[in-house]
């Protein structure tokens, strides 16, 4: 092929690719889809390889130049499978901020999913850099959390049990080692707990409770079923805790970022029609609820437990005492 033929044909593409995108976007509701290409699943909160998120990382000289970043600096923080990648996707197409990630800066403070306790100890160095930037949490629905780590994807267990989730599988204690990649400082870290719902009852208590006080700028809790059915509520969540002004039209992705077939409507689909708990006999249901800190359910707004009292032995912390005998808790 000549040159003015390869020249004639990548401006076609152009062309065709620009009339297809034109039509693709619409509003509805303040929400303006768009397509996307990057090799990450939004709406199941699932992540591609590391090889192939690696070709969408920016390598810039690394964060010893945070400080020449001139618009607000954002660090997510979440459990596996809790949409923090729709997050990212969600501030970049629509508040004026940096994002801590592969996907913008190119690097983290830290493994935006480690435990609390391993924050600063995974990489002390960065915690200089922390009262000039904003984290934001995000939390998820623990009957849906339980859904995917043992009835979809095994892989993004973080309590490391695989298997059919029973009631005895939630006896089982969480062990799981994990490398954060090289943009998140590549160190080890260990996620334990004494059961899967001690592990979101202290990864969400210390979301609420302790992330505030650990010197950031500003801190915000949001859940993942706000970002994929009201982004714009959480938009408007992460804009005020950064002191950026509120979008009055909210970008959202179409597709998901990737090979999966997961659209945001089925996404959508999925959480209106059926409740969290569907799928969990009704005594799984029981010591699930018998184990989850119904505080924190009360808090964030989860009701599959509203009609259960709060039993005093029965709610576990990560270090095995009762979740009401918690100094933290309030």
């Amino acid at each position: 092929m000549t040159l003015s033929a390869i020249l004639a044909y990548a401006l076609l593409s152009d062309v065709v690719n620009s009339v297809l995108v034109g039509k693709q976007l619409r509003v509805q509701n303040e929400i303006v889809e768009f397509p996307h290409s990057f090799p990450v699943d939004l709406w199941t909160g699932e992540d591609a390889e590391i090889s192939l998120l690696s070709m969408y990382t920016s390598h810039g000289p690394g964060i010893s130049t945070l400080g020449s970043v001139h618009e607000p600096v954002v660090q997510i923080l979440g459990m596996k499978a809790c949409g923090t990648n729709l997050l990212l996707d969600l501030m970049k197409h629509n508040l004026p901020v940096r994002v801590l990630d592969k996907l913008d800066l190119g690097y983290g403070l830290f493994w935006k999913h480690s435990p609390m306790n391993q924050i600063i100890s995974g990489r002390p160095v960065n915690q200089k850099y922390f009262p000039s930037v904003f984290a934001v949490a995000v939390v998820r629905n623990p009957f849906s959390l339980l859904k995917h780590y043992y009835i979809r994807t095994a892989g993004k267990n973080m309590c490391g049990v695989e298997g059919r989730l029973t009631s005895e599988m939630l006896d089982r204690p969480c062990s799981l080692h994990e490398k954060a990649p090289p943009w998140d400082g590549g160190k080890m870290y260990t996620v334990t707990a004494t059961n899967v719902v001690a592990l979101w009852n202290d990864y969400v208590h210390n979301y609420l409770d302790t992330l505030p006080g650990l010197g950031f700028k500003n801190s915000s809790v949001v859940r993942f079923e706000d970002l994929v059915l009201r982004p714009k509520l959480v938009m408007t969540q992460v804009a005020t805790a950064a002191g950026v002004e509120v979008p009055a039209v909210v970008a959202v992705p179409m597709k998901p970022m990737g090979p999966s077939v997961t659209s945001r409507e089925s996404a959508v689909k999925e959480l209106q029609k059926s409740k969290e708990s569907t799928g969990f006999s009704s005594s799984l249901v029981v010591k699930i609820c018998g184990m989850l800190d119904l505080n924190l359910m009360r808090k964030l707004q989860y009701h599959e437990c509203s009609h259960i009292s709060e039993p005093v032995s029965m709610i576990v912390n990560s270090d095995g005492t009762a979740g009401n005998e918690s100094p933290h808790m309030k």
